[in-house]
């Protein structure tokens, strides 16, 4: 969390200032006591915005205690960070979750993003994903995109997002600031 803030901290005066970086935080972690308040801690010293943060919890995060996530969601959403529901469509318990918690961003899952093509009612599944999650007030980001088509697809339906190496591969810090800030390279994709 701290290199998370340091980073955010180093890029303020550069276009990449209001930048939005997701974590992601163990089960383990995320029940811990202290939890909350150390994550809140750390944020305020740094002086950011919340908003840049986004927290990712995955599905099968939630069958651990699913009113203690919950609870624990709503705190982190009243002091403005982002909340995404990562992995979408993973597990059978998805819906309920979404009755839970209020999610900014819904994260497609790569499996359902990779194979949507393969099964003729595919197309329509991912269109109705992608609805939903408007309908209840969060955006959506397709995980796994990889091809052109995949792409143009996830724009047509209005998905928010995309995540895939049709956008670019992973990459260590060093090598993004070299060649998204430093270099002049003006888009990302």
């Amino acid at each position: 969390m701290d290199e998370v803030c340091k980073l955010l901290t180093k890029w303020k005066g550069t276009r990449f200032a209001d930048m939005q970086l997701s974590l992601n935080f163990s089960r383990i972690t995320m029940f811990d006591n202290n939890f909350f308040n150390e994550f809140r801690s750390v944020f305020s010293r740094y002086d950011l915005n919340p908003q840049q943060l986004e927290l990712e919890v995955t599905e099968t995060q939630e069958t651990l205690n699913k009113k203690q996530m919950a609870h624990l969601l709503e705190e982190l959403k009243k002091h403005n960070f982002n909340i995404a529901l990562d992995d979408f469509g993973v597990e059978y318990s998805s819906y309920e979750f979404l009755m839970m918690a209020d999610f900014d961003i819904l994260k497609i899952d790569k499996g359902i993003i990779q194979k949507y093509e393969e099964a003729e009612r595919g197309k329509t599944l991912v269109k109705h994903i992608v609805d939903m999650g408007h309908s209840i007030g969060a955006r959506c980001c397709a995980e796994g995109v990889e091809t052109r088509e995949q792409f143009d697809y996830m724009k047509e339906i209005g998905c928010d997002y995309v995540q895939g190496y049709i956008v670019e591969k992973p990459m260590a810090v060093e090598q993004f600031e070299q060649k998204y800030m430093f270099s002049g390279e003006k888009e990302i994709f």
